[in-house]
C-alpha cells in the first residue's frame, strides 16, 4: 500500500498523521518528565550543600526568630531573678514578720514569773516597760550579768527576736534561764505584745 523512494518509505496520508500524533504525544510526555526531574532537582539542592554552607545557613536566623529567642531568654532570667529576690527578702525579713499582740499576750504568761510588762518593778528578771529601743543592761536598779552589761545591744525587733529564740547562745553568760521560743511566729507575737503594751 505504499511505495519506497530511494531509502525512504512513502506511507499513505492517514498513516502519516497517526505517526505524527504519536510523536507529539511522546514529546509532551518527555517535556512533563523533564519538568518533574527539574523540580526534584530544585527541591534537592539544599541537600547538596556542603557542611560549611549548611552551618552558615543554620546560624543565619531571621530577625524575628532572633528577637523571639531573646525575649524567651530575658523572660527566664527575669523569673529567676524574681525568685532569688523574693527568697532573699524572706530570709532578711523572716524575723520581722507581723505579729499578733493578742496571741503574744497569751504567750507572755510563760514570762510573767520573771518579768513585769506593765509596771517598772523587777522580779527575777528586769521589767520590760519601754524595752523597745532600750540599751541592754542599762537599768541602774537591776543587777545584770556581766555578759549582758558588756553586750552593747539595743533591744529592737531584730535583737529581741534573736535573743528570744536562744538567749544563752545569743548572749553567752546571761542569767536568763528561759530556753527560748522555737517558732518564729511565737517570737513575732511576743514582740508585737511588748510593743503594744508600751
Amino acid at each position: 500500500r505504499g511505495g519506497r523512494v530511494g531509502a525512504y518509505a512513502i506511507r499513505p496520508h492517514g498513516h502519516h498523521l497517526a505517526d505524527k500524533g504519536v510523536i507529539i504525544h511522546a514529546q509532551n510526555s518527555c517535556t512533563k518528565f523533564m519538568h518533574k526531574i527539574h523540580a526534584q532537582n530544585l527541591c534537592a539542592k539544599p541537600m547538596q550543600c556542603d557542611k560549611s554552607t549548611m552551618k552558615g545557613r543554620q546560624r543565619r536566623l531571621p530577625p524575628s526568630s532572633v528577637q523571639e529567642k531573646a525575649r524567651m531568654v530575658m523572660c527566664v532570667f527575669g523569673r529567676m531573678a524574681g525568685v532569688i529576690v523574693l527568697g532573699f527578702g524572706l530570709v532578711i525579713g523572716g524575723n520581722a514578720m507581723a505579729g499578733d499582740a493578742v496571741k503574744g499576750q497569751k504567750l507572755f504568761k510563760r514570762c510573767k514569773a520573771c518579768h513585769y510588762v506593765d509596771k517598772e518593778k523587777h522580779k527575777t528578771g528586769p521589767h520590760l516597760v519601754a524595752v523597745i529601743g532600750r540599751a541592754a543592761g542599762s537599768l541602774d536598779d537591776y543587777k545584770y550579768s556581766k555578759a549582758m552589761k558588756a553586750s552593747g545591744l539595743v533591744w529592737d525587733e531584730e535583737t529581741l527576736a534573736a535573743y528570744l529564740k536562744a538567749p544563752k547562745k545569743f548572749v553567752k553568760g546571761t542569767k536568763m534561764a528561759f530556753a527560748g521560743l522555737k517558732k518564729d511566729r511565737d517570737v513575732a507575737d511576743i514582740i508585737a505584745y511588748l510593743k503594744a503594751a508600751n
